[in-house]
């Protein structure tokens, strides 16, 4: 399955500390088996470092950006 993982506001002024290509207008896609599995790539990827994660896509209009990478 896929799951999608959004980011604070914080990362449009400040370089996330695990992946520069992160920004808030974006997210990332993790493939995993289950969310709990999702989550651990998320922690394992960025730490806390995070915002929601969410097993649809968010909508375009508040991510313009969109899949910033895939894991």
């Amino acid at each position: 399955m896929k799951y999608y993982v959004t980011f604070g506001q914080m990362y449009r002024w400040k370089l996330h500390p695990s992946d520069p290509r992160i920004h808030p207008d974006g997210f990332v896609v993790i493939n995993a088996d289950c969310e709990a599995d999702a989550r651990d790539i998320a922690f394992r990827s960025f730490g806390q470092d995070w915002a929601f994660i969410y097993d649809k896509e968010p909508e375009q209009k508040y991510f313009p950006k969109g899949v910033l990478f895939e894991l």
